[in-house]
């Protein structure tokens, strides 16, 4: 349920998620069709090499890549979640290489046990 004081704030996360998910439908289409028609052997891929197969299912796989940028670009949720992980990820590399200076003692090889301790 949503407040008085919340409706704007809302219908403002809801536009966003709604335009997200609007532009990621779209480039998944777009992305997925030469895949199909070329797996299909629809013209003109009945006789394609194998090297514009390839070229072709790699189109699908960029679908990802793609992604990336499009949550980036069009969420400031997800933004804020990069830049607090960066941020984070900054401050542990630099404890760990300022530590690592002062003390030579042999780590422990597993690596994720010092990420329970990250500034919140």
């Amino acid at each position: 349920e949503v407040f008085g004081g919340e409706t704007y704030d809302f219908l403002l996360m809801l536009k966003s998620i709604s335009v997200t998910l609007s532009i990621l439908i779209a480039a998944y289409v777009a992305f997925l069709i030469p895949p199909v028609v070329a797996g299909w052997g629809v013209w003109p891929f009945k006789s394609s090499s194998y090297k514009t197969k390839a070229i072709i299912a790699s189109i699908y796989w960029w679908m990802y890549g793609i992604n990336f940028f499009i949550y980036l670009t069009t969420c400031s949720r997800i933004r804020q979640a990069y830049r607090r992980f960066i941020k984070d990820m900054w401050k542990k590399i630099c404890k760990r290489s300022a530590a690592n200076m002062e003390n030579t003692e042999m780590e422990t090889s597993v690596f994720w046990i010092g990420l329970r301790d990250l500034d919140r």
